[in-house]
């Protein structure tokens, strides 16, 4: 494969920005990141499809090394023989649109290294509360911003057509819709316009929109430049990455886990600022306690591993705020679906899977604390993409994972 002159020119100029600015720590970082992805793509190289158990974490960065030609002598992707199938935790061993070795992520790639000293300004005050109805629908897509990429059978259009086919009265017709971040391959301006904005069901007047480690990679700029802004169809939202719905028996608290996670790994661990963000939750747990609401958490960033047996930092963090009672918790960044069996607590919930191509997880298949997980083929080796409705019904909920068409594939009813 070839890179195209420009891009390779893009990273060439940031990166030796970044060299120029960085501190020592800090260059080691950035390199660091750079020869793990190219470590694990190449890693890749001799597996047969079937025992494919290898990963690459951060396929963003898995290509920069070969386009400027500093990969080991011999292990230049632009030369690399695919493996076919997929990694351990679903991702498809291709160069296709979205894929593990797709030389598109170069554009994160690029973006990422020209903003890591330009961030968009975290916005003052705290977000105010949103009041939803006592039976109200939630419909949250994880990772859904893809766009059409080729044509209009893409799973994040049948899913936006799904939501927009809802009438009215219909009982499956969702009152809320939340994006749970991601929108490919940059998160930019043009990008959340593109493939956010321009797709985004069209009938709903509260829409909520979630930071993650995509739109952290052009600085947050697109997110509150063109999606956070106050107007459009994400006013209800205000100009805050983070949000809170309540009625009387629920409080729906969406985090921004992207904004002061690790920017010199990739923003790929969520984090919270203990100054600005943990005292807010902390305040919000409070008053959900003193109210008897229950606690639903989202996030961008997950707390477990695919497999549902390991705890991160970011669940810590959490839980050290989040005591009392059981919540849910659904997140995505992981382009998967999972129902995970209750960790203390804590139902766990992976909705990763609102457009970009996976396939089956030996993560998820091996697993004994995965409740449920997508596991159907619809294109091998592609398993179906999907999205989450909640149900809250006084203090009941129905939790309903649906495919990209929102045929039901899972339920959990009380």
């Amino acid at each position: 494969m070839s890179y195209p002159p420009a891009l390779v020119a893009r990273i060439e100029t940031a990166l030796s920005r970044v060299e120029t600015k960085a501190t020592a720590e800090q260059r080691v970082a950035v390199h660091a990141v750079l020869q793990r992805a190219h470590a694990q793509a190449f890693g890749t190289r001799d597996r047969a499809a079937a025992e494919v158990e290898s990963r690459i974490d951060q396929p963003e960065f898995a290509h920069v090394l070969s386009a400027l030609r500093q990969a080991p002598a011999g292990e230049s992707l632009a030369e690399f023989e695919l493996p076919g199938g997929t990694t351990a935790d679903g991702m498809i061993l291709g160069t296709g649109k979205y894929e593990a070795l797709d030389p598109g992520w170069l554009e994160a790639a690029a973006a990422w290294l020209e903003h890591l000293f330009d961030h968009a300004p975290w916005p003052e005050g705290a977000p105010e509360g949103v009041r939803i109805p006592d039976q109200a629908t939630l419909a949250l897509l994880g990772d859904w911003g893809t766009g059409a990429f080729g044509d209009e059978t893409a799973p994040a259009l049948q899913i936006a057509q799904w939501l927009d086919g809802r009438k009215k009265g219909d009982p499956d017709r969702p009152d809320v819709l939340v994006h749970l971040g991601d929108v490919y391959y940059d998160g930019t301006c043009a990008r959340e316009k593109a493939h956010l904005l321009h797709y985004w069901p069209t009938t709903y007047a509260q829409s909520f929109a979630l930071n993650s480690n995509h739109e952290m990679y052009a600085g947050a700029h697109g997110l509150f430049q063109e999606v956070l802004t106050g107007r459009g169809r994400f006013a209800a939202q205000g100009c805050h990455s983070q949000f809170v719905l309540k009625n009387a028996h629920w409080r729906v608290i969406g985090l921004d886990t992207a904004y002061f996670s690790d920017r010199w790994n990739g923003y790929m661990s969520g984090r919270l600022d203990p100054k600005r963000q943990v005292p807010w939750l902390r305040a919000q747990v409070e008053r959900a306690k003193v109210r008897g609401q229950r606690l639903l958490l989202l996030s961008h960033h997950n707390g477990l591993d695919l497999a549902g047996a390991k705890v991160n930092a970011l669940w810590h963090q959490v839980r050290d705020v989040v005591r009392h009672g059981d919540f849910h918790w659904y997140w995505g960044h992981i382009h998967a679906a999972a129902a995970y069996q209750p960790v203390g607590g804590v139902l766990a919930r992976c909705n990763g899977h609102g457009g970009v191509p996976w396939g089956r997880a030996t993560d998820l298949a091996d697993s004994p604390r995965a409740e449920w997980y997508e596991s159907q083929e619809w294109q091998a080796p592609k398993v179906h993409n999907g999205f989450v409705t909640l149900s809250l019904d006084g203090a009941e909920i129905t939790e309903t994972f649906r495919d990209e068409q929102g045929r039901v594939r899972w339920t959990n009813q009380p």
